[in-house]
């Protein structure tokens, strides 16, 4: 099996991490240990978006599916790239089943000891501050199905039905480590605080709650309402709510060392709250205290503007400081942050960070001169007059600058040294997203250019895997039987004729070196996606076409093509030697015409009209004449005169490839050769009837492309390009071939 690689989730999605959201059940706190209980994940569908396909779809992990490791680092906002991120592990990691819910995997936080970050972010989660974390893992590329929308599909037993957008369902996935995070992605993935559920409450938690309540809290609000109301409180009433927060959570005494209960005692009178026994005047008080919350924020927000980077923003607004306090903080920001070179600014607090990947990576496309508008129409991107707009300020960058651009983006400062910006870029996993985008423009720009003879002709279709795929065909062409009264009409019954066949993995891997992003060569990024994307275009036709030369044995063992008449086992009737001329294009297309199945009573006239005449590039011009011509002048002083008409205009389309010439075509599966002629010519009538191309189930039927980066003595990005296919011959009574040598 292979493993993608991680990304994230609650960033935007590269090539390199992916994440999503936990929950904490901050009722599990232990003081002592430091521990605190987590769900890692569950099997609700989490919205992501996909860089390989470039569209947003659903994603659902399966418990049951989760490699669970002995423990997990605990890290802060998925910084992994050292031992200082490290805010302790996760423990004791196991999958939690509840009699009519989905499964779960949880585990136990440890926060480490005498750290001073891990003391941070203990008492933050402890204060009910600090609600969301994410967990990174990999998910197995073999056992991820893809459920297109609107469809449903039955997978480890059960069913799942996609919404409006693609649903991908991973049956085996590998978690690598949780992080403590700001805002996680999963709605529903939030710290199960003292407002986690409001009707089941302890004595002490009924205290908050009414403590709140005579604050303003209405009498129905949810949880999440409870908890944004409380963390707005300021002076006397946070630290009353803190403390009755902190009351709830301790552990209760020993029955033998617990005394006689008493009532809860009534929250003491503050000179603040004394008039919270009137309802209006409780409200005032609480729409008091979050204008000035709201007020500091904003003012706060102005203060760093576009050039303090979003994480020292966030905790200055964390902490409660003021303005005058954050300005100092924020002007040692800004000159930490400064870039060694000037250009384009981005705006690293922006909370679509993922439009600032995409219009990186789009001025990269334009910077290769592709056409922008077509990838956008294939990428279905939203807004692209914007986002082109963002990237035609970006489109001078060097790719040097754009490492640099990458790592704020990632939320860390450029290295001034030029072979340390680009190692540390890579690393970060934006960058490969950005160069990715360009990439797979120029891949699949190039896909588009490449003709594709066999379009039209040639049935396509979808699979769900890589196993042995059955076509059955059914004896009940023979037509329709008499039925008497009130008989029961006979079946449809399958013939003997079934076909099998399977799809197979084509891939190819490219880099690109240090050395070339470090001098800004353009030409490493376009070139080898370009000829990447040539090959794959070309990977389907010369599957086809081998087969085709190949002339392989059908299940009725006659060959694909041969002239043996109908009448015999196995004969096909559908091969001739005429050279392509006027008489003969039309004998070919009587034959193909006449041919039939059955025998006696059951005998049917199939009366097949072929749609494509399929010649050698030495025809082309050849089969031109004879279908766009509008008359036919015969030579010759025997001719007998019959009309001046051009009876085969119009009929076909014609189609020319060198495959099937005398440069001819190796089959991309076995590696074997095969040459055609310079005369031979081919009748196909329209898919149903000729041959099968099929494809693995959310591939888009097109090459899929994927990032990763150099290790071992290597430095740079790497791209694999793989595509899922196979072709299968179908029906003999399709196609008709001439050798041309008569």
């Amino acid at each position: 099996m292979t493993a993608q690689p991680l990304y994230h989730r609650d960033e935007p999605q590269t090539d390199q991490l992916l994440t999503r959201a936990l929950q904490l059940r901050a009722a599990t706190a232990n003081h002592e240990e430091r521990s605190i209980e987590a769900v890692l994940s569950t099997e609700n569908p989490v919205e992501i978006y996909d860089w390989r396909t470039g569209e947003v779809i659903d994603e659902v992990l399966l418990a049951d599916g989760a490699e669970i490791p002995s423990q997990l680092p605990l890290l802060a906002n998925h910084a992994r790239w050292s031992i200082d991120e490290i805010l302790g592990s996760v423990r004791n990691i196991r999958v939690e089943k509840v009699d009519g819910q989905p499964a779960s995997l949880v585990g136990k936080l440890h926060l480490a000891k005498d750290d001073d970050a891990a003391n941070r972010a203990w008492n933050k989660i402890t204060q009910g501050h600090l609600t969301d974390l994410s967990v990174g893992y990999r998910i197995i590329d073999d056992k991820t199905q893809i459920v297109a929308p609107g469809q449903t599909a039955v997978i480890a037993g059960r069913k799942f039905t996609a919404a409006k957008r693609s649903l991908r369902v991973a049956s085996a996935w590998t978690p690598k480590e949780a992080s403590l995070v700001p805002i996680g992605a999963d709605k529903a993935a939030k710290t199960r605080s003292p407002f986690a559920t409001i009707t089941t409450r302890t004595p002490n938690m009924d205290a908050l709650i009414r403590y709140l309540q005579t604050l303003g809290l209405a009498v129905d609000a949810t949880p999440e309402q409870a908890r944004d109301f409380h963390g707005k409180l300021t002076g006397d009433q946070r630290d009353e709510a803190d403390r009755l927060e902190a009351a709830q959570q301790t552990p209760p005494a020993s029955p033998a060392t617990t005394p006689p209960a008493s009532p809860p005692a009534d929250p003491p009178v503050r000179p603040a709250t004394r008039a919270a026994n009137d309802d209006d005047a409780a409200r005032r008080i609480a729409a008091d205290a979050v204008s000035a919350e709201r007020a500091r924020v904003q003012q706060l927000r102005e203060l760093a503007g576009h050039d303090v980077p979003e994480p020292v923003l966030r905790n200055a607004i964390d902490t409660g400081l003021s303005v005058t306090e954050a300005t100092a903080i924020f002007l040692r920001a800004i000159r930490e942050n400064r870039a060694p070179e000037a250009g384009p600014g981005i705006h690293t607090h922006d909370p679509d960070v993922t439009r600032n990947i995409r219009a990186l990576g789009l001025a990269l496309v334009m910077r290769s001169e592709l056409d922008v508008e077509a990838w956008a129409r294939r990428n279905r991107v939203k807004n692209f007059e914007e986002l082109a707009d963002q990237a035609e300020r970006y489109r001078t960058l060097s790719l040097l600058d754009i490492c640099r651009h990458a790592l704020r983006i990632d939320g860390r400062q450029p290295p001034s040294d030029r072979e340390e910006l680009m190692r540390t870029a890579v690393s970060g996993g934006t960058l490969s997203g950005i160069f990715t985008t360009s990439v797979n423009a120029t891949l699949m720009a190039a896909w588009d250019a490449e003709p594709d003879t066999t379009v039209g002709w040639v049935e396509e279709v979808d699979v769900a895997d890589f196993k042995t795929q059955t076509a059955v065909n059914y004896e009940g062409r023979a037509g329709l039987d008499k039925l008497p009264r009130g008989q029961t009409a006979s079946h449809m019954a399958p013939s003997d004729s079934s076909l099998t066949y399977a799809i197979a993995r084509y891939a190819k891997q490219f880099v690109v070196d240090e050395q070339d992003i470090i001098d800004d060569s353009l030409e490493a990024l376009t070139k080898m996606p370009n000829i990447m994307g040539e090959s794959a275009r070309r990977l389907r036709p010369d599957l086809i076409y081998a087969l085709i030369l190949a002339n392989p044995t059908m299940v009725d063992t006659g060959a694909l093509f041969n002239a043996t008449a109908l009448t015999t086992a196995g004969g096909h009737a559908n091969l001739t030697t005429a050279a392509l001329a006027y008489g003969s294009l039309q004998a070919g297309i009587v034959s193909m015409a006449n041919q039939y199945i059955g025998s006696g009573r059951n005998k049917v006239a199939l009366n097949i009209r072929p749609r494509f005449l399929i010649v050698p590039q030495d025809l082309a011009f050849t089969a031109k004449e004879l279908i766009t011509s509008s008359a036919i002048i015969v030579a010759g002083t025997s001719a007998v005169l019959r009309g001046n008409a051009n009876t085969l205009s119009g009929m076909l389309e014609t189609r020319a490839d060198g495959r099937i010439g005398a440069a001819g075509v190796t089959d991309p599966s076995t590696g074997t050769a095969y040459t055609g002629t310079a005369t031979n010519w081919f009748l196909a009538a329209n898919p149903g009837r000729t041959l099968r191309c099929a494809y693995l189930r959310g591939s888009s039927r097109a090459p899929m492309v994927r990032a990763f980066a150099l290790d071992k003595g290597q430095w740079g990005i790497g791209w694999d390009v793989k595509m899922d296919v196979g072709v299968k011959e179908m029906d003999y009574a399709g196609l008709h071939m001439s050798t041309g040598a008569g």
